[in-house]
């Protein structure tokens, strides 16, 4: 039989370890306009966000997942610049301490 310490250790996971990385963004046109050139930006990179959940009470959801990325950001076309991407979320209970 397993010692009570132990079977806990299963139950709960309450440390995590993630690489966090913020999405590249798009790339930017350049177009001309007669003389003068114009065009549209990149879009930007999606963002990494850390969520209080309150209805969580472990990190076992994070369990076997080594990093965390946001998406890239889509290219301008022409004059039309590009969307921005979404940002990835993370869900972390209360309390939680995060170090870099």
């Amino acid at each position: 039989a397993a010692e009570p310490a132990e079977e806990l250790d299963r139950m709960f996971f309450d440390r995590a370890e993630l690489f966090v990385r913020s999405g590249a963004g798009g790339v930017g046109a350049v177009s001309m306009n007669g003389q003068r050139p114009v065009g549209g930006n990149g879009g930007a990179g999606g963002d990494v966000v850390l969520l209080c959940d309150g209805s969580l009470n472990t990190l076992g959801h994070l369990r076997g997942r080594a990093s965390v990325r946001g998406d890239r950001g889509d290219d301008a076309r022409g004059k039309e610049s590009g969307r921005s991407a979404r940002e990835a979320i993370v869900r972390v209970l209360p309390n939680c301490r995060v170090s870099e």
